[in-house]
């Protein structure tokens, strides 16, 4: 599916997009972007760099916790997540 022009699993909770603040919305959803794109990326992907934009995400739109979790309980995606990006998912359920 598509929110706002980012392809997100069906499981994730919309709200990680549509309800950030107003003036950060297009930010929200360029960093969402970049984290889809180095996800993708698979065992590629930089995880410090996931790990920095998981952090923004949460930081503008702290709403966003539980769908930015729920990208990474994807088998595809678990597997780009290195150390790094699983500490700051455990960090932020907290």
């Amino acid at each position: 599916k598509i929110c706002d022009g980012v392809l997100l699993p069906r499981h994730v909770n919309f709200h990680v997009i549509r309800f950030p603040p107003p003036e950060n919305k297009a930010k929200v959803v360029a960093k969402m972007n970049d984290l889809q794109a180095e996800a993708g990326r698979g065992e590629e992907a930089d995880d410090e760099k996931m790990a920095g934009l998981i952090d923004d995400i949460v930081e503008i739109v702290p709403t966003a916790v539980e769908g930015i979790t729920g990208l990474f309980t994807n088998t595809i995606l678990a597997k780009s997540a290195g150390a790094a990006t699983k500490f700051i998912l455990k960090r932020i359920q907290k």
